[in-house]
């Protein structure tokens, strides 16, 4: 480049020197076009579209842009800001960001894995039906976590209703409440609208309030030993939060299996009398929900002609079952003396006859 070894050849132009010196006036003319020329071709210029094109680096206290700043690299543009201070380009990195208004635009191929502190919102579109709509985050140690819901976790953590009795409001149509309270509030046994569900990863469902579903789940029992006065009815505090239960009296000194009068079930007690003095008793109380399930059967039947048998559909897969009959209209345990035979146990019913008589109302079975 000699643009400023011609410039600096250029002798001073005077009246006198253009009319006495042609040749070095001449000269001169050659060496600053020549030195134009060269600079206008080291920047690149193009008169055609008024461009500059060659320019390295430009150092300036202001540069005013009249329409917008487009930033390119090999041809493709990377940055842009329009004439309305809009701004585009593929990525900010900033020590602090402060915003009015900061919107997200739906992305919807975000990668398994992003990188750490990353935010984005996977709008209707995305591929994760876990999320949904939503805003979402990625961290090392969790991967991808929703910023509205509380996204996966190791646990979960229920904080207890407060007040008292110490219980939510009833929720909406559609929805439903999980929460901690205390003992004894519970005011029905089996769900009749809704019920609550975990699916494991091998897609089978287990029901999480009556055990119910995949590979089923396990009863609840409850045992005390107490002592007994004839006569006197003492009120058994289960909390089972069961109406259909099976109960088995013990005398722990004898080990023989007693009986005893048994009424006023409610889905946390049951009352007890029995009729001699027994210092010890084991009172041993199995749960069997409110409805079949797969290893327990709460059915509520009016028995038929006495003699007759009454053909009970279980369903438990077994024929080895405990059966317990209830007078649902009294709440009592239904004695011997209206002649109970129960025969013919498959893996799904049971017959239950009354060869004395029958009971005033309906009867209960419960079989587990």
């Amino acid at each position: 480049m000699a643009i400023y070894s011609k410039l600096s050849n250029v002798r001073k132009l005077t009246n006198s020197s253009l009319g006495s010196i042609i040749d070095v006036s001449n000269l001169n003319f050659t060496d600053l076009s020549s030195a134009v020329l060269e600079y206008l071709n080291n920047i690149s210029y193009n008169e055609k579209t008024n461009a500059i094109q060659g320019l390295t680096t430009l150092n300036a206290k202001y540069v005013n842009v009249a329409n917008e700043l487009n930033v390119q690299l090999n041809g493709v543009t990377t940055f842009n800001i329009d004439s309305q201070g809009r701004a585009e380009g593929n990525s900010f990195l900033v020590e602090v960001a402060e915003a009015k208004r900061y919107r997200h635009t739906d992305f919807n191929n975000w990668p398994t894995i992003g990188i750490a502190g990353e935010i984005i919102y996977t709008g209707v579109q995305n591929q994760r039906p876990e999320f949904g709509e939503d805003f979402i985050g990625y961290l090392d140690g969790r991967g991808w976590v929703s910023l509205t819901q509380g996204g996966p976790s190791y646990g979960l953590t229920i904080i207890q209703q407060v007040g008292s009795p110490g219980i939510p409001d009833t929720p909406a149509s559609g929805t439903g409440i999980v929460w901690i309270g205390d003992p004894l509030l519970a005011t029905a046994s089996t769900p009749t609208t809704q019920d609550l569900y975990f699916t494991d990863e091998n897609g089978d469902i287990f029901s999480l309030t009556s055990g119910s579903g995949g590979g089923g789940g396990s009863n609840t029992a409850y045992v005390e030993t107490t002592g007994f006065t004839a006569n006197v009815t003492k009120t058994i505090t289960h909390a089972l939060v069961a109406d259909g239960i099976v109960v088995d009296l013990i005398d722990e000194d004898t080990g023989d299996r007693i009986d005893g009068h048994l009424d006023n079930y409610t889905l946390n007690t049951v009352d007890i009398t029995l009729t001699q003095d027994v210092a010890n008793v084991k009172i041993v109380i199995v749960s069997a929900g409110g409805s079949v399930s797969s290893n327990k059967a709460v059915v509520t039947f009016t028995p038929g002609v006495v003699g007759s048998a009454n053909t009970i559909t279980h369903s438990l897969g077994t024929s080895d079952i405990i059966v317990q009959l209830w007078d649902v209209t009294t709440g009592e345990l239904i004695p011997d003396s209206f002649g109970v035979v129960i025969s013919n146990a498959t893996s799904s019913t049971v017959d239950i006859t009354f060869s004395i008589s029958n009971p005033a109302g309906d009867v209960k079975a419960v079989m587990i």
